[in-house]
């Protein structure tokens, strides 16, 4: 495994590498790990996108962020998407409720959209800051989110610090459904 040659792997071989990463002796199987993962680093997140699926997806906005054009606005405002009805729900700064009800097909696009494209279930992983802050201590969030997905696993992720461009894409959408 450690002589496999730097180029570009054929297929036999990568299939070959991929088989010892299933080996019964450790030692084996643990060096295979590795060299997949050094060798392919992105296998591991599209693997797990194609196990994923959102059924509930709540996003919080509450501060400042950049509009389209470079200019800074505040923002206070709360998404709720469901797939089950398929609805969308915003209350704006105000309190004031709107609600959605695009076509199964268009949710189903917007929410594989936000798995496949804006990786939201590494957004903790990519974009949040250490969880050893004293939550007494902690800002407010300026962004959270919390997902459900259809497997029963469950996220909440959020951050004080700013507004990573994935949830920027993400708003943006949810607000166009509403314009």
């Amino acid at each position: 495994m450690e002589n496999l040659p730097l180029r570009r792997l054929s297929e036999s071989e990568m299939t070959w590498l991929k088989n010892r990463t299933h080996d019964h002796r450790p030692e084996v199987k643990s060096l295979a790990c590795m060299v997949y993962a050094q060798r392919f680093p992105r296998q591991a997140r599209n693997q797990k996108k194609q196990e994923l699926s959102i059924q509930t997806l709540k996003l919080n906005i509450d501060g400042e962020i950049c509009d389209p054009y470079g200019d800074l606005m505040y923002v206070k405002e709360s998404y709720q998407v469901s797939q089950t009805p398929p609805a969308i729900v915003r209350i704006q700064q105000d309190g004031a409720s709107q609600t959605v009800s695009p076509p199964p097909k268009i949710l189903a696009k917007l929410l594989k959209w936000t798995v496949h494209t804006l990786e939201i279930f590494w957004w903790g992983e990519d974009y949040c800051g250490p969880a050893d802050v004293d939550p007494e201590d902690a800002e407010s969030p300026l962004w959270n989110v919390h997902v459900e997905y259809s497997n029963g696993e469950i996220q909440d992720m959020g951050s004080a610090d700013d507004v990573p461009d994935p949830v920027l894409e993400l708003l943006s959408a949810l607000v166009e459904l509403f314009e």
